[in-house]
């Protein structure tokens, strides 16, 4: 009989942990009056990594000069470890929830395991942790050319220009209302295009790429909301160390490891391998919930087969009056719908329906948006009773009591009675596609129009398909969205697309870092930001949509 070791090794490290917890309850009954809020103090640093003296001194409610006293005995019966010297404003404390002391953890002394079972040490922990909880004094001031603007007066839209740290830090300090979904973009860490990257995004070793990731994943978990969703877009130089702090962050609240392909192995590509096996052009997007029990409203998706837009089986327009007609006929009523067949050389039949809305956009929208609700497909006739048939008129649709639409074939009282059933989904009803599951496809023929875009390079720019896909996946018309690494505001741009297409209300926050830009030609993109603001004012008009944005610069004093 197999054991499971792993389960062993939990229960013990879970009996150790108690153990520590119930002896520094013991320590803190000798401290006399201010046993009760060394108590809150220890209860309040057990649910926090760490944490500084201001935050402790907000959530238990007591003076910061009370707390310092008190901190300061905790420390010297080590069961706070001060974690950061400097300022006592800055100072840092944390304490163990894992085996061993409060030392030997956060020094990457003990390989331990945190409650979820995964933990993962590397150089640069302890100060990539003490970044996330120290307090920062950035300013914010907003850009009031760009926000007195009509469209942009009343937005709930905004753009934040300052480190990525700093603007986490001032959303949690501001206190906003929690994020339905966090996005980030960060760097892959490709060494091979370091050179030709538009930002910097390379890093010596594995380690400093994770105590760069680690605090902005860290204050993402204190702004995401109870039923909210973290997405991570990552290559695989990268992939394996970030799902891991991952595991231990999230504590295991694991949705789904999407692979968005945006290449196929042939030709040239296939020829360059000698003993490897080619590798498929992909990248992967972690999903992290902060509570999966309560994730449960997501959407289905489904992918077109053979890119077929059309089943010619769908063949009948029945109007609200009851009125029905063969589809070619009502669409030879439309003009321009005529000279559309015509102009693309399509003769008028249902076989080319599907051909002339691949090439027509214009036609296509019609289709989906006028003629779709009206569409049906008649279904084997089925033989009914006498009764009802006697009383139907001949070859007119007709209700039934169970609200089906249904049509008597013939004049004879035997006659059989033929069913429509609607279109109503144009992949899933028509027959069309399969429902898609943690492989995304498809996303390779939209390179070109990411990398340049209104005449300016963004290398590793997301399709706006793929973020609206996103979108409709996480079922929520009025999301919160946060983008923490906004590159070229695609984020926003599919959130202002997706609203004008379902008449959603969601609204977007995105932070921008204010850096120099590497590799640009055109003199007035100096730095990233404004780069972004172009983009996104460009995105903005020619969606034609309203809705805007608020701008808002951090300065630190």
């Amino acid at each position: 009989m197999k054991t499971n070791k792993s389960s062993y090794v939990r229960a013990a490290l879970a009996r150790k942990n108690q153990k520590i917890y119930e002896e520094d309850l013991k320590a803190i009954e000798g401290m006399g009056r201010a046993k009760k809020t060394a108590l809150a103090i220890l209860n309040t640093v057990c649910d926090h990594p760490v944490i500084n003296i201001q935050e402790l001194a907000d959530i238990i409610k007591v003076s910061k000069w009370t707390t310092t006293k008190i901190v300061k005995r905790l420390v010297d019966l080590e069961i706070l470890l001060p974690m950061r010297k400097g300022k006592q404003r800055y100072q840092v404390y944390c304490y163990a929830r894992a085996v061993g002391t409060a030392k030997e953890l956060y020094t990457n002394d003990l390989s331990g395991q945190t409650r979820s079972g995964v933990w993962l040490n590397f150089d640069g922990r302890t100060e990539a942790i003490a970044e996330a909880y120290t307090s920062t004094n950035i300013k914010f001031h907003e850009d009031k050319r760009h926000n007195n603007k009509e469209n942009n007066k009343h937005s709930k839209n905004s753009l934040y220009i300052c480190d990525c740290i700093d603007g986490l830090k001032y959303l949690i300090k501001d206190k906003v209302k929690p994020y339905d979904l966090i996005f980030c973009d960060p760097p892959f860490n490709q060494i091979t295009a370091r050179k030709t990257r538009e930002y910097i995004d390379c890093f010596d070793q594995h380690s400093g790429y994770l105590q760069f990731m680690y605090p902005k994943l860290l204050l993402c978990k204190q702004l995401l909301a109870e039923t909210g969703l973290m997405i991570i877009a990552i290559g695989e130089t990268e992939y394996a160390h970030t799902k891991l702090i991952c595991e231990e962050i999230f504590e295991s609240n694991f949705i789904n490891a999407i692979t968005i392909e945006t290449g196929v192995v042939g030709g040239i590509y296939a020829s360059h391998s000698n003993q490897m096996l080619p590798s498929v052009k992909q990248y992967q997007l972690l999903v992290f919930a902060k509570n999966r029990k309560k994730i449960n409203f997501l959407n289905k998706l489904y992918d077109l087969v053979d890119n077929k837009k059309f089943a010619k089986e769908y063949n009948i327009i029945i109007h609200p009056n009851l009125n029905h007609e063969h589809l070619i006929d009502h669409l030879k009523k439309e003009p321009w719908i005529v000279s559309e067949f015509e102009d693309h050389e399509l003769n008028m039949t249902l076989n080319n329906v599907d051909k002339l809305m691949s090439v027509s956009q214009r036609f296509e929208d019609y289709m989906y948006e006028k003629v779709a609700p009206l569409l049906y497909k008649a279904t084997p006739p089925f033989r009914t009773q006498s009764e009802i048939a006697k009383i139907q008129p001949y070859n007119k649709v007709f209700l039934s009591e169970d609200n089906r639409l249904l049509l008597k074939q013939k004049s004879k009282p035997e006659a059989k009675i033929v069913e429509y059933k609607p279109f109503v989904n144009r992949v899933l009803d028509a027959g069309l596609g399969v429902q898609r599951g943690d492989l995304w496809k498809g996303f390779q023929r939209y390179k070109n129009s990411v990398q340049d875009r209104f005449g300016i390079t963004f290398e590793g720019r997301k399709p706006i398909p793929l973020l609206q896909d996103l979108l409709v996946w996480i079922n929520n018309k009025h999301a919160r969205i946060l983008d923490i690494t906004a590159g070229s505001g695609s984020l926003g741009t599919a959130t202002l697309a997706q609203n004008i297409k379902d008449s959603g209300q969601r609204c977007f926050c995105l932070i921008q870092i204010r850096e120099r830009t590497r590799n640009e030609t055109n003199k007035k993109f100096k730095t990233v930001d404004k780069k972004t603001v172009f983009a996104l004012n460009n995105s903005i008009k020619e969606l034609g949509t309203t809705e805007g944005y608020k701008i808002y610069r951090g300065t630190k004093p």
